[in-house]
């Protein structure tokens, strides 16, 4: 649930913004992969959100979602009808209040105990935005890397999903910041 309350905010948030933050990047807008078994998924756009200090004070939290679809092409919510977007969301803990710091975040179910560490992290597949449909798997294990130049971030991730299959994700791109 925690999933498509991200999703659908991510979206009314972009839908309320205007512009298109093409950095120059990848063919078509591609800016990133995500394989899931042996299925394929392009990566087109991502948000990422700062959700301040954990209930004990240690670590900050910051989302990531990365999108099959430029959602900053998204005009308006009649562009989204027969749309199916594709997405992973990982929260993240950083030792740093301002920003996600660079480094290599490990699964743990401690839930913001420990810095670089990641929880509740979730890939939808072909998520339907006015059926509420789709495909969900629980990343329950699993490496991040993410570094950042300038405006651009780099993210990679190898890990396995709680029904065992594999994923491995690349994106390298801008993050519009909520």
């Amino acid at each position: 649930m925690k999933k498509i309350f991200y999703l659908f905010f991510a979206v009314a948030m972009v839908l309320s913004s205007c512009g298109n933050d093409d950095d120059g990047g990848s063919d078509n807008g591609v800016k990133g992969k995500m394989q899931i078994g042996s299925e394929n998924y392009n990566l087109k756009s991502g948000t990422i959100e700062n959700y301040g200090e954990s209930d004990d004070g240690t670590t900050y939290n910051f989302d990531i979602e990365l999108y099959s679809e430029d959602i900053n092409s998204i005009d308006d919510e009649s562009s989204l009808t027969g749309l199916n977007i594709s997405s992973v969301y990982f929260e993240l803990w950083s030792e740093n209040s301002s920003n996600l710091a660079d480094g290599t975040y490990t699964y743990d179910d401690n839930y913001g105990q420990n810095a670089f560490t990641f929880t509740d992290s979730e890939i939808t597949i072909d998520y339907s935005f006015f059926a509420e449909d789709g495909t969900y798997y629980e990343i329950n294990s699993g490496e991040i890397e993410v570094s950042k130049n300038g405006s651009t971030y780099d993210i990679t991730f190898e890990g396995t999903t709680s029904e065992g299959k594999d994923v491995s994700i690349n994106y390298k791109g801008k993050l519009t910041a909520y």
